[in-house]
């Protein structure tokens, strides 16, 4: 009989490209991850992977065997996970999620709050950097994250997502900006220097995304993956950011900056949260989700 180790050891080589790096998400050592994929390749009696310049490459056994046992990986771990009830007044479990700075700073300490109320004993580590779709895709399928909170869904099968809430989008500039009187113009808006966030979705800018007509280019000269750091920047020069309405109440005055409404339409930044469809049934990232949600959403306004 197969020992089903080997093959979730298979996968997840697959999945990464390389031993040292599955290794690394299977906490495991390098060459005990060789050893495994080579037992799996004695017991099917093909070679799984060859060598690739410096990495490696499936064969198309390999291929072919991943195609087979992926979805019959996720049902076992579901299965097993179904048989662990989750009590948050005495679990000791810890949660990962899949974050973004910019809406750490919106809804991190109000969902904190609402999980610790009533799970004392359950822990949350915030994972930064998950900013392409791959990346994310990965994290959730190697359960690195248990849960992602992003801008936009993820487009493929085998993910769950729900939309939470949305937020608007405004400007700000300095308090001092020389033309100041004159950005809420739509052609003076887009003659300013802009900053933009690195963030992309559906391969554009997010506000170009958001933005229900067509923008003429911008003249972006400092691009960060912080909302807050884009804010700063426009607080000391006569740059444009476009951010979170929340974050620009939360920060303005701190920073002295000018907030005025948006001289296009544009949607709503959305905000879902996503995990892997094997753990749809595990009671514990469910009661998370559950938690989130409630924490975004019962979040107070901040004042104007």
């Amino acid at each position: 009989m197969p020992d089903l180790n080997l093959l979730r050891v298979f996968d997840v080589v697959y999945t990464t490209g390389a031993v040292n790096l599955a290794a690394e998400r299977l906490d495991m050592t390098a060459p005990a991850v060789s050893q495994a994929i080579t037992r799996l390749s004695k017991q099917i009696g093909q070679p799984l992977f060859v060598r690739q310049g410096r990495g490696i490459a499936p064969t198309a056994t390999a291929t072919s065997l991943r195609q087979e046992i992926t979805p019959h990986l996720g049902i076992i771990e579901q299965s097993i996970t179904t048989k662990h009830q989750f009590d948050p007044e005495t679990s000791q479990r810890t949660f990962f999620i899949g974050s973004d700075q910019n809406y750490d700073l919106l809804y991190i300490q109000h969902s904190y709050e609402q999980i610790k109320r009533e799970a004392p004993n359950v822990a949350c580590e915030w994972v930064p950097g998950l900013h392409l779709e791959e990346e994310r895709h990965d994290a959730l399928r190697l359960r690195s994250v248990d849960l992602i909170i992003t801008s936009y869904p993820l487009d493929s099968a085998g993910f769950h997502h729900r939309l939470v809430t949305s937020e608007n989008v405004v400007a700000v500039c300095a308090r001092h900006h020389p033309r100041i009187q004159q950005l809420s113009d739509f052609h003076h808006f887009f003659k300013e220097p802009h900053t933009a966030l690195n963030s992309f979705r559906q391969n554009n800018f997010f506000v170009e995304s958001l933005s229900t007509q067509p923008l003429p280019a911008r003249d972006i000269v400092y691009r960060n993956d912080s909302m807050l750091n884009l804010m700063v920047m426009a607080a000391a020069t006569d740059w444009l950011c476009m951010c979170a309405e929340k974050l620009a109440l939360q920060y303005a005055d701190a920073l002295h900056l000018h907030r005025f409404d948006l001289p296009f339409d544009a949607q709503k930044l959305p905000v879902y949260l996503s995990w892997h469809s094997a753990r749809e049934n595990d009671h514990g990232l469910q009661w998370l989700i559950q938690k989130i949600t409630s924490g975004i959403t019962t979040m107070p306004e901040p004042l104007d």
